[in-house]
């Protein structure tokens, strides 16, 4: 099975507003989904232009985009992407 790739920008805007605490989302991610998502930080995802940088910051989940992005968000699509209902313990 192939895993889900998790992008999130770590830019200095996407950073500024909040990608600092969507670095360590693999670590986050509930035992169910360890191995089946690969999560990585790239430099930009040259989404600032299109999408405005007010909606940093920004994180991909295959080809979804999730804007204001927030360890929930993120999850969320996860969770669309698997096919599988958020698990509860990705609210704690």
């Amino acid at each position: 099975m192939e895993k889900v790739p998790v992008k999130v920008c770590i830019g200095t805007t996407c950073y500024l507003l909040g990608a600092s605490k969507l670095i360590d989302l693999e670590n986050q991610l509930p035992e169910a989904w360890k191995g089946r998502v690969a999560v990585s930080g790239c430099t930009c995802l040259d989404l600032c232009d299109a999408e405005g940088v007010c909606n940093a910051p920004f994180v991909k989940v295959g080809d979804t985009v999730v804007s204001h992005a927030t360890p929930i968000s993120v999850m969320a699509a996860i969770a669309d992407a698997l096919g599988e209902p958020l698990p509860q313990e990705a609210l704690s």
